[in-house]
């Protein structure tokens, strides 16, 4: 059976073969760290957010919410890393539970101010709650210092595709 640490090593295999003038390094990295993020989502999805009826999109939105207070929908797509569409959809379906609402913008009239009711603050709280308890495990086996360099290195990588995107590139 192949397993995600063969899967690799074939890619890279693969990669070296069929095309020599590229670093099959940088394919296997970006596809670890994509595999990673899909199984964490899973995982928090599966483990804390189903039981809250919450999606991984929707609780990214609650959360900013909780974190930046009253926000434009367009802000809150860019901190979700969402569409705005995908962010309005949430907005009516929080809506229609009791988390959100939504009212004119003070400064546009024109446009609309994404705000957590206590409702949305309680759910938050205990979705981030129950999270801090898995991603104690997910993370018991590195120490602080690994934990701080994963960080370190992660934080560059999404810097890095900030900027790109701003420059156009």
């Amino acid at each position: 059976m192949i397993d995600a640490r063969t899967f690799g090593e074939l890619s890279e295999r693969r990669l070296r073969e069929e095309i020599p003038s590229i670093d099959p390094r940088l394919n296997t990295v970006l596809v670890q760290l994509n595999r990673t993020s899909s199984n964490l989502i899973s995982e928090f999805e599966s483990k804390v957010h189903k039981s809250l009826n919450l999606t991984w999109s929707g609780y990214r939105l609650l959360f900013v919410l909780w974190v930046m207070g009253d926000i434009e929908p367009v802000r809150a797509a860019e901190f979700t890393n969402t569409s705005r569409a995908s962010v309005s959809s949430l907005s009516s379906s929080f809506e229609k539970r009791g988390l959100l609402t939504r009212s004119p913008s003070p400064d546009d009239g024109r446009s609309i101010v994404l705000s957590l009711t206590d409702e949305g603050r309680r759910l938050v709280k205990a979705a981030v709650e129950q999270q801090e308890r898995l991603q104690r495990k997910l993370l018991a086996d590195f120490t602080d210092s690994e934990q701080e360099i994963l960080s370190i290195l992660l934080n560059k990588l999404s810097l890095s595709r900030s900027i790109e995107r701003e420059s156009g590139a």
